[in-house]
């Protein structure tokens, strides 16, 4: 049995209401964080995101990721003090980059 398979199971023996989110990546490596920061912050992919987006996917049928408004505001806060290098590398290359 898959670890969510048995988190809804014990929820479901508890009288816990459970809810599936469509599956997405981890960030948990750098090439993660360059992925979310593209996503977050690439003038290409701004908010042709959530708001009306098909399974995960914009107008163009581009795989485009959530809003994540907080976790947005957090990364421009810390690529403000530590520098967008250290966060996001090679940003300043990327066409439409902003932040």
């Amino acid at each position: 049995m898959t670890s969510i398979a048995t988190s809804v199971e014990r929820a479901a023996e508890i009288r816990l209401e459970t809810e599936i989110l469509p599956t997405w990546y981890d960030v948990d490596d750098g090439a993660t964080l360059n992925r979310l920061c593209d996503e977050l912050f690439a003038a290409e992919n701004q908010r042709s995101n959530v708001e009306g987006s098909q399974n995960g996917k914009n107008s163009e049928g581009v795989e485009v990721g959530y809003a994540a408004p907080f976790t947005r505001e957090y990364l421009a806060r810390l690529m403000a003090v530590e520098g967008r290098e250290r966060i996001w590398p090679g940003a300043t290359t990327r066409a439409g980059a902003d932040g």
